[in-house]
């Protein structure tokens, strides 16, 4: 069983202007896909937890604990709106599909 992404069959049935948003679970490796596939299609990369934290100056435990997962989501869907995110590879927060 391989299991290595084909970047090359990726990279040729991905459209030049698209923004590719990368989902699923808490650890599952979106961060450290998606800086990957940033690279290789030579988009920018945005993970989301990473710039709120940066943004708010708290982890995003932090950030659940002391103002709860309602602020934290929209603290991240203010971030997407706001930001130019064409030709950008992002990594969400898990439950990013749900809210």
């Amino acid at each position: 069983m391989q299991n290595k992404l084909d970047f090359e069959a990726l990279f040729h049935s991905v459209h030049k202007s698209s923004t590719i948003f990368l989902v699923g679970f808490m650890g599952s490796g979106k961060t450290t896909f998606g800086k990957q596939l940033a690279d290789k299609l030579n988009y920018k990369f945005l993970d989301t937890d990473k710039e709120i934290e940066s943004l708010v100056g708290m982890d995003i435990p932090t950030i659940f604990k002391k103002k709860g997962e309602a602020y934290f989501r929209r603290l991240e869907n203010q971030l997407l709106q706001k930001m130019n995110v064409q030709h950008t590879v992002v990594a969400t927060g898990g439950g990013m599909p749900c809210s």
